[in-house]
């Protein structure tokens, strides 16, 4: 279900909500509580896109994977061997 589909059964609940209970007070924040709702949601989604940028940076940074392997399993064999290694500086 997509964010927007989500949205809208939030918006029927707090209208629904707003006819039973007579109050004008659900339907008033109705509209705030959405584009909270929305600015969280693009939010998120900004943090995955992000993350899935530096993912997909250090997955093609894997020029030749191993047979038999995908580049994430090459790339994490990489590090792990190269962090086993002398190579490796030492935070003190």
């Amino acid at each position: 279900m997509t964010i927007s589909e989500q949205l809208k059964i939030i918006d029927i609940k707090i209208l629904r909500y707003a006819e039973v209970v007579g109050t004008k007070e659900a339907s008033k924040h109705r509209e705030k509580l959405l584009l909270s709702i929305r600015k969280a949601c693009e939010e998120c989604l900004e943090a995955s896109r992000l993350e899935t940028e530096k993912y997909n940076e250090l997955i093609l940074a894997v020029e030749n994977k191993y047979p038999n392997e995908t580049r994430h399993q090459t790339a994490l064999r990489f590090i792990k061997e190269y962090q086993k290694s002398d190579n490796v500086l030492t935070i003190a």
